[in-house]
């Protein structure tokens, strides 16, 4: 049995998803017992002062929103 795959996606205004991250994709760094997730984002996709809203879930959904994680950070 494989693990679930989770997913965070950066959702803007238009409730439509700006960016998708697998969690399956990050680098782990831990430090003092706290676990860090970093993905490498090859272009942020808000500016500063923008509104957008998180969503972490479960699966990923066939909606042709591809996960991004560049090598470069």
């Amino acid at each position: 049995m494989h693990d679930p795959v989770y997913r965070l996606d950066f959702i803007v205004l238009d409730g439509s998803v700006s960016l998708r991250l697998n969690f399956n994709d990050a680098d782990e760094a831990e430090e003092d017992g706290t676990v860090t997730l970093k993905w490498g984002v090859c272009e942020q996709p808000w500016k500063a002062e923008d509104l957008l809203m998180l969503r972490i879930a479960k699966g990923i959904p066939e909606d042709g929103v591809v996960a991004t994680n560049d090598s470069e950070y």
